[in-house]
């Protein structure tokens, strides 16, 4: 089992704790990791500001953010930089941006999709040698 939430303005390592030990109460037979995106979502797009500049109304040129996980509101950055009046919206521009980044850039701006990575490592491997673990 993958869970992975929004820190928002928690501490990802934290809330992963907590996580994991309410996890282990209920499930502890199902592999299962828990991924905790620093702020948001979003930040890991930010990631790849680059990629994503041109496209979705975003502005043509977009600076590259070299620690995506330090910007204090992700959602209103996507904001500033799309053109006109529009507003980033994650129900129709999320995924339309997802599809579009680069995951080399966003592996290495991002430790919380780093984490994300590593945590699907290890439920596969878990489920092919038939083992439990529940990690924060």
């Amino acid at each position: 089992m993958l869970v992975l939430l929004d820190a928002e303005v928690d501490c990802p390592k934290e809330l992963a704790e907590k996580l994991a030990a309410r996890l282990r109460a209920r499930f502890a037979h199902i592999p299962s990791a828990i991924v905790i995106a620093k702020k948001c979502y979003e930040s890991w797009l930010l990631a790849s500001s680059e990629t994503i500049a041109g496209r979705r109304d975003m502005a043509n040129f977009i600076e590259n953010i070299s620690d995506p996980e330090t910007v204090p509101n992700p959602k209103k950055w996507l904001t500033e930089r799309m053109q006109g009046t529009r507003a980033y919206k994650e129900t129709s521009d999320q995924a339309a941006l997802t599809e579009i980044v680069d995951l080399s850039l966003l592996r290495d701006r991002s430790r919380s999709f780093r984490r994300l990575e590593h945590a699907l490592e290890q439920i596969i491997t878990c489920l092919d040698t038939n083992t439990v673990m529940i990690t924060p």
